[in-house]
């Protein structure tokens, strides 16, 4: 479980680092720690934001010039 605040930091950046297929695995490992298991979720959860969110067109125009 997770303790302090430094540990949910350093967690909260290790799981942004880790492939997606690898979040439900964790998930599942840690699923009877409530406050770990929401932050992979949250972290899943961001990634789809990211995916599904709209893209400005100045945005996509910068991505095309590159």
């Amino acid at each position: 479980m997770m303790g302090n605040m430094g540990e949910i930091a350093t967690l909260t950046d290790k799981l942004a680092l880790m492939p997606d297929n690898q979040l439900p695995r964790l998930a599942q490992q840690y699923k009877g720690d409530a406050i770990t298991l929401s932050l992979i979720l949250g972290e899943k959860n961001r990634r789809e934001r990211l995916r599904n969110a709209p893209r400005s067109e100045e945005h996509t125009s910068e991505l095309q010039s590159h």
